[in-house]
């Protein structure tokens, strides 16, 4: 396998990644333990590269991370072979004629949705450091930039006339011009003056003729900035006219572009899309159970929650729905702190649901059930987004009776057939902590963990997106994205039906449908 380093370093540098010889020795050890022909390794290794840059790793590959990845290609792989046996070996016993496979064989009976139902958990993928460096910050925020940046110029090939985009160097010697800049807005020093940085320069904005209303920015947030460039007591400065936030793209618009496929990985050998399609579109009896804020210090949530899971369980015996529950935090009513006290009433409150749910016998074994962290909430690193899953030592019990219960973080990701679902559940009280684009005002700062930057970012815009707060239930949709806000489990509930790309509130004490 003389010519096996070269090849390896020659395909993944197509896909923009760099391999060490460490990477290397793995990979030929993995190809000579599968005995891969020389005539099959540069489509295997472009079929590895693609799926590592398709997770969104570091363009440095990662021995950990290409391990997971080799082992869960294997596990699909095996998936397929073993489902294609056991077609074949039904097909036998039935003594009709041998027919090949093909996906449009398969019948609706034979389509489990939970096959077609993924979790993203963003903390899953790599290991992060508890605080970032400021190489990282530099790096994550470069990254947004371009993204934003392509966009942008995207959005402008498509509007001829509108303005373009200009970067702060490009202004030099250009005083009394009109630009369109994209940067970060900070405000440096107690003379509340306020710079925009795109990463490789910055100036000092004059928001004294900017008279629009913008609700919040954020510092670190990139807007889009269109104004002049002037002087100012021999200082360059940039009076500003108007502040937007950046264009919203359209998902297939940016699938089409960039070939996107996220992050994710099938379980399941169907590939082909029409085929996943026409299956979503026919499993009219599934629906995500939306159940936010589920205070469980309430006396009154775990009744609700009983009349709510015997309807479930009675239309599901009868084959009328097939749910998926996704509780969203927070699970109580106060700021958890870590003691003993705290520690054992939140554990006895999440082994109550479990001892609920297990009452519910078929629910408890074949439905799921994931759980999204608010800010109330127990976590690694409770002040910052995104936040960890509940640590285990509060959840053991509960896991313990139900059978497929998974603690995420949040935000999160799902995946129904070819829905992709987020779920983010941050209360509107904490952006009261920032304030509108002015003059005399103060930009303060949200705690983010920039490693994990990346999975903040609405970009494809995914199919649903379910906003958590606590301000009351409210549904809209933009463009090819339907976004709402839950009620607060203490006033009602809802679901979501995805062969109809619908969601629906309910009260308390309605029927399911």
């Amino acid at each position: 396998m003389s010519k096996f380093p070269q090849t390896v370093f020659k395909v993944f540098q197509q896909y923009g990644l760099t391999v060490t010889s460490k990477i290397i020795d793995y990979l030929r050890d993995v190809f000579e333990e599968k005995e891969v022909p020389q005539e099959e390794w540069v489509e295997s290794l472009s079929n590895i590269a693609e799926e590592y840059q398709s997770d969104l790793l570091p363009k440095l590959v990662d021995l950990d991370n290409l391990d997971k990845l080799i082992k869960r290609l294997q596990d699909t792989a095996l998936d397929a072979t073993v489902e294609d046996e056991i077609m074949l070996d039904a097909q036998a016993e039935s003594n009709q004629p041998m027919q090949p496979y093909r996906e449009d064989n398969i019948t609706d009976l034979e389509v489990d949705p939970r096959k077609f139902f993924h979790i993203h958990n963003i903390f899953d993928i790599n290991d992060y450091k508890l605080f970032d460096d400021k190489e990282t910050i530099a790096m994550r925020l470069k990254e947004r930039r371009d993204l934003i940046r392509k966009k942008i110029m995207h959005k402008e090939e498509l509007e001829r006339n509108g303005p373009k985009l200009a970067s702060i160097k490009d202004l030099a010697g250009r005083i009394g011009g009109s630009f369109r800049l994209l940067g970060v807005i900070s405000m440096l020093g107690d003379e509340n003056k306020f710079f925009l940085d795109d990463m490789d320069d910055s100036i000092e904005l004059d928001l004294s003729s900017y008279s629009g209303e913008m609700e919040f920015v954020l510092e670190d947030t990139f807007v889009v900035v269109d104004g002049t460039y002037s002087e100012n007591d021999e200082d360059e400065i940039f009076l500003v006219k108007d502040v937007h936030s950046p264009p919203h793209e359209k998902r297939e618009i940016t699938k089409n572009e960039f070939g996107y496929e996220g992050y994710w990985t099938p379980k399941h050998p169907i590939r082909d899309l029409g085929v996943i399609k026409s299956y979503e579109a026919k499993l009219m009896q599934t629906q995500f159970v939306i159940l936010s804020n589920v205070e469980l210090d309430n006396p009154k949530t775990l009744r609700e929650l009983s009349t709510l899971f015997k309807k479930y369980q009675s239309e599901a015996q009868k084959g009328r729905v097939f749910p998926f529950f996704v509780f969203i935090g927070n699970f109580i009513s106060w700021k958890f702190s870590y003691g003993d006290h705290n520690t054992k009433t939140y554990r006895d409150y999440m082994t109550s649901l479990g001892v609920l749910i297990s009452r519910y016998h078929d629910l408890a074994q074949n439905a799921h059930f994931v759980f999204v962290p608010g800010p109330n909430d127990p976590s690694l690193g409770p002040e910052l987004l995104p936040k960890s899953k509940i640590p285990d030592i509060f959840t053991d019990r509960l896991r313990a009776m139900v059978s497929n219960a998974s603690f995420v973080s949040n935000p999160c990701r799902l995946k129904y057939f070819t829905k992709e679902i987020v779920i983010f559940h941050e209360d509107a009280r904490m952006l009261l902590q920032t304030v509108p684009l002015h003059k005399n005002k103060e930009i303060t700062k949200e705690s983010l963990k920039m490693q994990a930057n990346y999975t903040l970012r609405l970009y494809p815009t995914p199919d649903v997106l379910i906003l958590a707060a606590s301000n009351g239930m409210w549904k809209s949709q933009l463009d090819d994205c339907l976004c709402f806000n839950p009620k607060s489990f203490a006033h009602g509930w809802g679901y979501y039906q995805p062969n109809i790309n619908e969601y629906k509130s309910k009260e308390h004490g309605e029927d399911l449908k």
